[in-house]
């Protein structure tokens, strides 16, 4: 199953410990204004952890990458969920100009 939707809006779930024991933080993706449409929710585990395989809405990252993503959320657009098997998924940016500068206004 191939998914490719653009982010329209996001929650972030900072985890104290609950039952993913590994799981740090979560971020939920939608693909409406609402948040009523769910695209699938990206699991950030800790650097020592094994990961889960990856599914089409849950994906699984290093806590070590959670910085840079919410970066990427907050400072690029669009932004996609894309996920086409367990091995090719994640979140990436619209085509870009050569020489656009980076997280302007940021």
């Amino acid at each position: 199953m191939r998914i490719q939707k653009v982010i329209k809006k996001y929650y972030i779930f900072h985890m104290a410990r609950g039952r993913k024991r590994d799981c740090r933080h979560s971020i939920t993706c939608f693909s409406d204004l609402d948040g009523n449409k769910t695209i699938g929710t990206l699991y950030f585990y800790k650097n020592s952890a094994t990961l889960p395989e990856n599914t089409a809405h849950q994906l699984y990252f290093r806590s070590s990458q959670f910085d840079s993503v919410v970066k990427t959320l907050r400072v690029e657009n669009p932004v996609s969920y894309f996920f086409a098997d367990s091995k090719y998924c994640g979140i990436t940016t619209g085509n870009e100009s050569v020489g656009e500068e980076e997280g302007a206004g940021a």
